[in-house]
């Protein structure tokens, strides 16, 4: 597994599981370091990781606007605790241009990088709730026009 995948999927967990239990900020850095040596004692760079995991705790708010405006028919306590990171997940890497590869405001949306277009989706299938039914693809087109 791709290291930059691997550490998409324990920032994942982490904040799942930082959401989940309404931890504090300042317990977050404790989890992911935790997860991070549990699930990938062998993986030599955690930057990403850590930088990933922290913008995203740190932009919370920023991002949850963006979600609530591009999903109204979805207050964010109605989305699932799974679902919800996940896209604050790919939500921060398209607007805070983690990858390279984006190119967000006036670009086509063929161009978006391709962790949100090919991974994210994937993501969404192996932790999503299935009580909930909203489309992802119609969320993802909703948040290119906020």
């Amino acid at each position: 597994m791709a290291n930059r995948h691997l550490a998409r999927s324990i920032v994942l967990q982490s904040l799942f599981e930082w959401d989940f239990a309404q931890k504090s900020d300042s317990e977050a850095k404790q989890i992911l370091q935790q997860n991070l040596a549990e699930f990938a004692p062998n993986m030599d760079e955690h930057s990403f990781a850590d930088s990933l995991f922290l913008n995203i705790i740190k932009k919370r708010a920023d991002l949850d606007s963006v979600i609530s405006k591009a999903a109204p028919d979805w207050p964010l306590d109605k989305i699932s605790c799974a679902d919800r990171n996940v896209l604050r997940v790919g939500l921060y890497e398209l607007l805070k241009k983690i990858n390279p590869d984006v190119r967000f405001m006036g670009a086509d949306w063929k161009d978006r990088p391709n962790y949100a277009r090919d991974e994210l989706p994937n993501m969404k299938v192996i932790y999503n709730s299935r009580e909930h039914n909203y489309s992802s693809t119609n969320l993802r087109d909703r948040i290119k026009k906020c």
